[in-house]
């Protein structure tokens, strides 16, 4: 695995969606993370998303399918050659499932995962001085659990994932002197990966 810390240019862990079939797991209209929206309207071919919204909806390059990611096991879908799951995985009652879906159902694939850094220095700053509040902006936000870059790792190479890249990104102006020289505090992780071919 090559670990690198990106701060702010999550852009140098994409090249390898660009003109695929991307298979994007929850996205939810004006609700979607910036740096999906960069994924599926400027560096896809062409995607397909699932996303728990009662009725399926097309706009850019793609369409959307009703689906339920904490219920339902996930669709094979020909022709997909990446997976994004860009702040998704925090919403799940079992992330665990999700990424067995993945990688049971997407053998030799890319995926391109981003979560919120439980470890960023916003959230660090909240828990040394208003505790209370950082505990109501996580229920508020439906983030079931939070987790560090370590424990995301951990979590993906337990599922069989394998780690190509972790980098980090982050979105709030006032912090991005600081996480530029220490990434780790970054709000956000990315985590790049590939599923490896089908065992038995």
């Amino acid at each position: 695995m090559r670990s690198k810390c990106y701060a702010t240019r999550y852009e140098r862990m994409l090249p390898f969606v660009k003109f695929q079939h991307v298979l994007s797991l929850g996205p939810s209209g004006s609700d979607v993370s910036d740096i999906e929206t960069e994924i599926l309207t400027s560096y896809s071919r062409r995607w397909d998303g699932l996303d728990i919204q009662k009725e399926s909806r097309t706009f850019h390059n793609g369409v959307i399918h009703q689906h339920d990611l904490n219920k339902t096991p996930l669709p094979i879908i020909e022709g997909v050659q990446v997976i994004t799951c860009c702040d998704v995985l925090e919403h799940l009652d079992s992330p665990s499932f999700v990424l067995d879906q993945i990688v049971k159902k997407y053998p030799c694939r890319r995926v391109y995962i981003t979560l919120p850094n439980g470890g960023s220095i916003g959230k660090l700053l909240l828990n040394i001085f208003d505790p209370e509040r950082a505990d109501d902006q996580e229920i508020s936000a439906q983030h079931i659990e939070m987790c560090n870059a370590g424990t995301a790792t951990v979590m993906c190479k337990r599922r069989g994932l394998v780690i190509d890249e972790i980098g980090f990104y982050e979105s709030h102006p006032t912090f991005r002197p600081f996480t530029r020289i220490f990434p780790r505090l970054s709000q956000g992780i990315v985590i790049v990966a590939y599923v490896p071919a089908c065992r038995g």
